[in-house]
């Protein structure tokens, strides 16, 4: 339910009562507004015991209440500069009542609505540069903010500035062709948590980002006429051309085959299908029934276990989280929220089951607290939140 209310004007009526300078109508017209909002009568009652309103009328008898909103909306008004999408409906309920004490007592200041909780609200930080790296020989070593520099066989593993890089120590083997008739390797896995997210750069020099929640299961030198990696989860891969040795993505929907190319591949285990969105190049999108498909930039390919669909898109829907932003494009809020639950390592809770429906379409940063993404859904007026260790309860709005 929205509420209608004109906040300086019923400040001003307030006031009026307040100082004892009101009319026969008016002051018939501030007893109904107090009868319907019970929690301002109870504010303002509380405030005359404690001796607040007298104190805070002395110096205020001039009192501008218009000037007065202003500067409350100056003060508590968050901008939405971070949601092109969103606005926030200032004459909802809460805001009004808030404006309305704050204006009749004079104090421009958020702290006396605190009265329900005074606890500093819960603020939950984006994901970080981190991952755990698992060797060949079973060592698990943590990436994070720490530099590591080791050698595995002939390759040198460093991590630095958050990359973590594979390059050859030594020249490749004289006998070239044997090395070619093989594809036995060594294998690492790089597995990226909740709340994580890393970049590699493997022995060919094909760059993977890999999202949170997401694994990487790749050799520490590609051997053999392909270039196979196994991907668990979301990576954007920058491919280094090399038109002899095909480079391979395995998902367990089925396989990606290009050349040299840019594209974005989400093969979340807890989706139905795996995403693959060309951003620039050509890739093959193939079921392990055989039947595949060609991607042009901007397209993407739904590749489920027995079939396959393609369809253009706005390729920063899909891509946007490698240059630091979400954007969404009609999006429906449970998929919105399926991102936001592995970058901020959260659970969702939808209180009203028809929230998860909503669609919305913008651009909002990646890298702040989720507060402020939250807030700029809040801004709409359809939902309200609330944080509960790291759970995000999603209610409806009122």
């Amino acid at each position: 339910m929205k509420h209608s209310f004109n906040i300086y004007e019923n400040a001003e009526l307030l006031k009026k009562q307040l100082t004892e300078n009101i009319t026969e109508e008016e002051e018939l017209k501030a007893e109904q507004l107090l009868s319907q909002h019970p929690a301002l009568k109870e504010n303002i009652e509380e405030l005359y015991k404690k001796g607040g309103l007298e104190k805070a009328f002395q110096n205020q008898i001039r009192f501008s209440s218009k000037e007065a909103y202003r500067h409350f909306i100056r003060k508590t008004q968050k901008t939405s500069a971070t949601a092109k999408c969103c606005r926030r409906n200032l004459y909802r309920w809460w805001y009004s009542a808030a404006a309305v004490i704050l204006i009749i007592t004079g104090i421009c200041t958020f702290e006396i609505l605190q009265s329900e909780s005074k606890k500093a609200p819960i603020i939950l930080a984006p994901g970080v540069q981190k991952g755990m790296l698992e060797l060949t020989d079973g060592r698990k070593i943590g990436i994070e903010k720490q530099e590591v520099s080791i050698i595995e066989g002939d390759i040198q593993v460093d991590y630095k500035q958050g990359v973590l890089s594979y390059t050859p120590a030594k020249q490749q083997p004289v006998n070239q062709q044997a090395e070619e008739e093989t594809e036995t390797s060594e294998y690492n896995k790089f597995v990226i948590p909740r709340g994580g997210e890393n970049t590699v750069v493997l022995s060919d020099g094909t760059t993977v980002r890999l999202n949170s929640d997401s694994k990487l299961i790749y050799p520490i030198r590609f051997k053999g006429k392909r270039r196979m990696v196994i991907l668990e989860g979301e990576g954007f891969f920058e491919v280094k051309q090399d038109k002899e040795h095909p480079f391979i993505v395995r998902t367990q929907y089925g396989d990606i085959t290009v050349l040299g190319t840019a594209f974005n591949v989400n093969a979340y285990s807890e989706n139905d299908a795996c995403y693959t969105t060309l951003v620039r190049g050509k890739v093959r999108v193939s079921t392990p029934m055989d039947e595949s498909q060609e991607l042009e930039p901007g397209e993407q390919g739904i590749l489920q276990l027995n079939k396959i669909e393609k369809r253009t898109v706005h390729v920063e829907d899909y891509t946007g989280w490698v240059h630091g932003i979400f954007s969404f494009h009609e999006e429906t809020l449970e998929n919105i929220m399926s991102t936001l639950k592995r970058w901020y390592d959260i659970e969702i809770i939808f209180e009203d089951p028809s929230l998860s429906q909503l669609t919305y379409t913008g651009t909002v940063k990646r890298y702040e607290n989720i507060n402020s993404f939250l807030d700029a859904f809040e801004m709409t007026g359809d939902l309200s939140y609330k944080i509960s260790n790291r759970k995000v309860h999603i209610f409806k709005g009122e």
